[in-house]
């Protein structure tokens, strides 16, 4: 792989983390600005956006395995490991 294409991969993880970490602090802001339905029959807007949080921190680790995965059929292994905040 060319010292470009490794930097490139590099940028890009760097940017997944830097996502990762926006994504977290408005899902924070989110549900801390939201209040909890009543009710059994409503749509629980709070679950509603922690479910979606949840699809938007998949998808990133989709793309940051994706990443690995080129990397490693290109047998670079100096991408930087994935950080996942619990």
């Amino acid at each position: 792989m060319s010292q470009s294409s490794r930097d490139t991969l590099h940028d890009i993880a760097e940017l997944l983390r830097a996502l990762r970490g926006s994504i977290q602090i408005l899902e924070r802001q989110q549900l801390a600005e939201t209040k909890q339905l009543s009710g059994h029959q409503t749509v629980d807007t709070r679950q509603s956006l922690m479910l979606s949080f949840e699809q938007l921190e998949t998808a990133i680790g989709d793309m940051e395995q994706t990443l690995t995965t080129l990397a490693e059929a290109t047998q670079d292994d100096g991408l930087p490991s994935r950080t996942v905040d619990p």
